[in-house]
This record gives C-alpha cells, structure tokens and sequence, in this order.
C-alpha cells in the first residue's frame, strides 16, 4: 500500500525537529547539519529512530539545507543526500515501519525580481537533490518551510520532472508546505488562498502549513486552508515561539499543551501532523497517543474555479469578473509596433493603466506572425507580474508559448485557448450526459462539420488544410449512424477501407485483399465476408465497420458510441480489440462512450463535455470521483462509486429495521436484497477499508465503523449494540472471525440472545 493510500485509512505522523536534536548531540553554531550525514551516520540514524519509537510514520532526511549553492565541492551533495537517505532507511527498517521523505527547504536565496536567482535556476538546483534522492531510494518528495510561492513552484516542478522511483517508474508523492505569519501571509506576499490555488494547480499530493508559529497560532491557518482546499492537509508546527534563555533557543509549549491543540487541528481536518522547531519525540508520542484513534477526514472536493497570482487569487462565482483586454495586438497598430520592437515598457504600462481602472484579471496576447511569440510570452509574463499583482489571463494559439508563459508564471493562471493534446497510442474517451456535444467534437475533428472555432493538429498539420485521400491514409472513422448500403457483402463493405491506397477504378490488389481478410481475423469477423451486411445483427455490423477502419491502416480512429447495440460479450470483444490496436500497433483510438464503467476500465485520458464546454480533462483516476461524476450528469437521485465503476440507487430512508452484522463482502448481496425490498438497515462493524463499507456507506441508513487492521474498540462495540437493540432484525452474514475483529463475537452473541 502507498503512503497516499495509506493515509486515506490510518492516521499519519510527520516527525519532529531535528536541529535541536543535533546540537544537543554536539552541532556548533555555524556548522552546516547536512555534512553530519556522513560524519555523524549514526547520530542522524539515532534522531530517526526517536520519532519512529514515539509513532511518527514520515522521516525527514536531514537534507534541508542540501543544495550546490552550499555544496560546491564535486561529489560531496551527491554524498551528503545519499547518505541522508541511507540513515533514514535504516532506521525505517529497524522498525519495520514508516517512509523516508526527501526534505527539501529554500535555497537561501530570493528568485527574481525580489533576489538575484533566476527561477530556472532554482528548478536546476532543486533537480539534482531531487535525482540523487529519488536514485537513493526516497518514497516522498517533502518541500517545507516555503515563505516565497515562485521558489515553491520552482520544487514542485523539479519534483514532478525527475522525482521518479527508479524500479517502478512512478513519480514520487509531493508533500509541499509553506510558513505563514499570523496574519496568513507569505514573505514575499502571498495568502493562504493564493497559495492553495497554485499548488492545487500544480497538482502535489499534500499541501499545508509548517514552521514560524505554534499550533495555537496555526488554527486560524489551518482553517482557513480547509475552507478552499481540496487536498489533504499536512500540519507541522513549531513548539510554540521561541525565546532566548542562557544563550539557548528554547520553545514554550511543552508535549502535554503541544497534544491538546494538535487534537484539535486534527479534529478540524488535518490529515497528516508533525511537528518543527523546538519538537522533540516527547512532542510527537505525546501527539500520537492522543490523536491516533480519530479517524482520518479526508477533504471533501471544494469545486471552486479559482485563478491566482502571487499575491492574491480571484473566485469566479456570481460576482461580475472584469478581464482587462488591452495587453493585445488585435486592431492596435502602437502595440504591434511594440511587440516588433521588444518594447516592455509599452506593454508594462498598459497593464497598470487597467489595474488602476479596475481590472481584477489582464488578458495576454502577444500573438504577431512576425515575432517569437513564445519567447516575447515568458518575458511579458515575468516582467507583468514584477509591477502587476493581478491574476493573468494567458491568450495564446500557439502551444510553445502557452508552455513557456505557463511554466514562468508564478500562480495559476486562466487559460484562454485550451488545448488538448493526446499522444501516439492512447485511448481518449469523451463522456458526458445525453446531447452534451460528444458526437459534435466527433465530427468537427474529423471534418463532418465545421469548426467554429480553434484547431485540429496532427503533429503540426491542421487537419482542415488536409486533402480527403491525406486524411483518409491517417485517421479512420466509425460512427452510429446505421448504414444501408445495397447489395454489399460484409467483404465489400471491408475492402471500402482499402479505396484510398488503390487507383481510380477503386480496384483491389492481392496486397490489399491480403488487408481485407487480417482485418477481419482481427475482429474475429472471418465467417461474415460474404454475408449481406444489411442482414446480419447490430453487434456483427460494429465488427465489420471496426475491420474496415483498420483496413485503413490509419494512425487515427475515431467512434461514436461503439458499443451501441452491442450486448456484454460484444463490448467487451470490441474494446478488446481497440486496446490491442492502441498498445501494439500505435494506433490513438479517440471514442465516446456511454457507459463510464467501460470507460473508467478502457481509458488512458477521459474528457467530460458538458453544455458547451469540457469541463474536466483527466487520466481516469483524476476524474472518476464520486463528486466529478455526479456534477457532470446532475445526479441527485442515486450515487456513482468510483472503486467499483457502478451507480447505486439512493438508499432507503427512515430508521433502520434491520442491522446486517457483516464483513469481508458477505454483506453486499444482503444489502442489495434489503434495497430492493425497501427496508432500512443498519450494518457493522465495518472495517473502513473492507468493500462492504464502500457499498454500506451509499446504501446503509447508519454503518458503524473501525479504523482498518485496529482491534475493535468497547466504544464501538457498545454504539454496534445499542443500534442493534433498536433493529426488528438482525441479519449476521458468517463473517470470518480473526484476530483484528474479534469483538464481533461479542456482537454476534448479543444477537443470538435477542432470538
């Protein structure tokens, strides 16, 4: 199980400080900490093996600090983050539990404008610790105590570029907090409402708050950050402030205080806490013991549309936004000419001029055939947003540039001309409810209709200027519509495919009906050849169509609603067939499909259309969520649950009647049965973890829980009970009894005495 697997069903710990740690151990002031990594091995092993004794789970490598800018000297960073990782491992391996996290800090340096370090340079830097510490073997990327949102983006990119588990291939989770003054500000300006929209624009795993105050002090914090976030929450404060004494830093709030307001942060949401300076594992076991059995909170998705710039973020909801549209050449002869003549200035001072006017949003244009609108797109962005701390709108055809302004901007932007690009051999699905605009994207991509607007690239051709024979050779499509066509056997309708590789007279050659017949082995359609198409079933039909689409040998096919009229074996038989051509052939399948389960299954990206718009763009796992789905159709009367591809019914209402003691799926089925016959039940105790609970918690009118692989607690035996008493019925579905949940048999005893 993953760590962000992991944390959705057990509560865990960040560990604390490890600098005081070490000059209790003998680190002089002045000294850098790092290089006590290799000097000091077992000192570091020893600090990690405190916080994993006192219930910590993440252990930050003593590599805070660890960049070129202090580790100059050939060899000694890579030494030092390698080290650091080992120390960590050991001690994780010590205990047969926990991650070692790669612990990333600022550089030490301002990035432009404010500072000398260019932003490019700040991603360089950060990716050589971050190769070296995922080569070592770190499970978690960790990006803390950020005070400057440019040099945050700067490691989450670095971390998303080449933060890559060697053996498995798969990025490394990203963890990424910043510190706040009490006020909820960065240093460098921004606000907990900016930041969460950059960082949920950059897609980490985990966002929140660490360092510079105590956890008093954060709780204003940490619920603001829950109020807009939709990404679990990572706490980690300080003990308190810190105070001089003797010559000594030391923090005022002990590990018995420091529990008492965690427990509240973590009753307010947080999904994962720790602490910083001044903690100790006495702060950590203190925290643990209180907090370990509340149950995790995972956020729920907010479904906010939200821009930002450094400083300051924009919601669009029913407040009026005014986007200011003068950074564009369109019918503006002077701003042309300052394009031509790389005259920022010019370009500046428009922008000001709308920010005093008003504007909550500036548009940027820098589109003129003439000039490197990629490169004058970076340095509009970098220099607009050095005088302007509006949000920006980045307005480009161009992809390169949207690329460039998008990856210099320091926020998260609104995309005006959004493209959509899919690569050689990839599955892409459109869904989206009845009439949403599926078959119309469909058909304007394969120039059935008009495109009213934008373009359809192949590589770099626009599909539109193509020729019919060009793009017949290259794309291939399969729609509903039923065709009728007189006199043609399924062998004649195939060998239609063939007609753009042959003369005039349409006449086939041996190689082509060499074509003919592989396709129609391919769609086990051998039998069919010389058949009537027009008399053979809905399903057989879809086959030959498919055949002649491959004997197109394109790089592209598109269907409408293939398995339409298609019963189960027949779907399955058919997108068997596509998800082979796209794997080993290379061929990009683009399809819609009404049935999302098979599309969940089948699918490398989804794309939702919705009105007139897509309104979300994913892999599968980013969009099939339960609140994702049910938006896109407007579900109000049932539940969609992603972990199993299905939609449910909505659950009976009223008291419970029935109390189903179940467990490892022996309840699904009597679930079901009470749904159907109308009845409302109780159900537990549940495992959070066991797929009993995913189909009880849409249907079940109460479910009493535990937390996975935990004893069952009297609390929960005693509320199990009470509900039971209350039931006409009790139902016990022969749950296998092991150690875990051997409280069920206290249960099931309560039951048999009520018979």
């Amino acid at each position: 199980m993953s760590i962000l697997d992991e944390m959705k069903v057990r509560r865990l710990y960040c560990d604390g400080g490890m600098g005081s740690l070490l000059q209790a151990a003998g680190l002089a002031a002045g000294e850098l900490p790092e290089r006590w990594n290799i000097s000091h091995p077992e000192v570091i092993t020893d600090v990690h093996r405190k916080y994993l004794a006192a219930g910590a789970d993440i252990m930050t490598t003593n590599t805070f600090g660890a960049n070129r800018l202090k580790y100059d000297k050939d060899g000694e960073l890579k030494a030092i983050v390698e080290a650091a990782i080992a120390n960590a491992r050991k001690a994780v391996e010590e205990a047969g539990r926990g991650y070692v996290a790669l612990d990333l800090g600022p550089t030490g340096k301002l990035l432009k404008p404010l500072g000398d370090l260019p932003f490019e340079t700040a991603v360089s830097l950060y990716k050589e610790v971050v190769s070296i510490g995922a080569a070592a073997g770190a499970d978690l990327v960790l990006i803390e105590t950020m005070s400057d949102s440019y040099e945050l983006k700067a490691a989450v990119l670095a971390a998303k570029e080449v933060g890559i588990n060697p053996e498995t291939g798969v990025r490394l989770p990203i963890f990424a907090t910043v510190i706040y003054d009490e006020k909820g500000k960065l240093l460098t300006g921004g606000n907990v409402e900016s930041t969460v929209a950059l960082l949920e624009g950059l897609g980490v795993d985990v966002l929140g708050v660490n360092c510079g105050l105590g956890p008093e002090q954060m709780k204003g914090i940490v619920k603001d950050i829950l109020e807009v976030s939709s990404t679990p929450i990572l706490v980690n404060p300080n003990a308190g402030l810190p105070r001089s004494e003797n010559g000594k830093t030391v923090y005022d709030v002990d590990p018995k205080d420091f529990a008492a307001v965690m427990e509240e942060i973590v009753r307010m949401g947080a999904v994962i806490t720790g602490g910083c300076c001044g903690t100790t594992p006495d702060h950590i076991h203190a925290m643990v013991e209180l907090t370990k059995d509340i149950p995790v909170q995972m956020p729920e998705k907010k479904h906010r549309t939200v821009i930002s710039s450094y400083s300051q973020a924009v919601v669009f909801d029913k407040k009026t936004i005014i986007i200011g549209e003068r950074i564009n050449p369109t019918g503006k002869s002077k701003f042309k000419q300052a394009l031509r003549d790389h005259n920022l200035e010019y370009i500046l001072r428009e922008g000001v001029t709308q920010q005093d006017n008003g504007a909550d949003v500036l548009d940027v244009n820098v589109g003129l055939p003439e000039i490197d609108e990629p490169s004058m797109m970076e340095d509009v962005v970098k220099e607009l947003q050095a005088v302007i701390d509006l949000p920006l709108q980045l307005d480009t055809s161009s992809a390169e540039a949207m690329e460039r302004g998008l990856r210099v901007y320091n926020g998260k932007p609104l995309i005006d001309q959004i493209q959509v690009g899919i690569h050689k051999g990839e599955i892409v699905t459109l869904i989206g409810p009845n009439g949403s605009g599926k078959s119309t994207i469909l058909k304007s991509i394969t120039r059935q209709l008009k495109i009213l607007g934008g373009k359809v690239l192949y590589e770099e051709n626009d599909l539109h200027k193509l020729s019919y024979k060009e793009l017949s050779t290259r794309m291939a499509v399969v729609l509903t519509e039923r065709m009728r066509p007189e006199l043609m056997t399924c062998h004649d309708i195939v060998a239609t495919g063939r007609y753009p590789y042959t003369g005039r007279l349409g006449i086939l050659s041996r190689e082509d009906e060499d074509k003919v017949d592989e396709a129609m082995r391919i769609v086990h359609a051998e039998e069919l050849g010389s058949r009537d198409f027009n008399a053979i079933s809905d399903g057989q039909r879809q086959r030959v169509l498919l055949a002649r689409a491959i004997c197109q040998e394109p790089e592209i096919i598109v269907l409408d609603e293939p398995t339409s009229f298609l019963d189960i074996r027949h779907k399955l038989e058919l997108l068997s067939i596509l998800r082979s051509m796209a794997k080993e052939k290379g061929i990009t399948v683009i399809m819609s499909l009404h049935e999302i389960d098979l599309a969940q299954k089948i699918a490398d990206q989804i794309l939702c259309v919705k009105g007139d718009h897509v309104c979300y763009y994913g892999t599968p796992e980013q969009i099939f969520e339960e609140q994702t789905i049910r938006e896109l159709y407007g579900i109000e009367n049932g539940f969609y649950d992603p972990r199993f591809g299905s939609i449910e019914l909505p659950k009976v209402e009223g008291e419970p009647e029935v109390f189903v003691i179940a467990g490892c799926g022996r309840g699904i089925p009597i679930y079901r049965k009470l749904q159907k016959d109308n009845i409302p039940f109780a159900t537990g105790i549940l495992y959070t973890n066991d797929v009993d609970y995913q189909l009880a918690r849409l249907l079940a009118a109460r479910v009493i829980t535990e937390e996975p692989f935990c004893q069952i607690t009297q609390e929960h035996l005693r509320e199990a009970i009470q509900v039971m008493e209350n039931c006409k019925k009790v139902i016990c579905a022969d749950v296998p009894i092991g150690e875990c949940n051997k409280g069920l048999e206290e249960l099931i005893r309560a039951a048999k005495k009520r018979m």
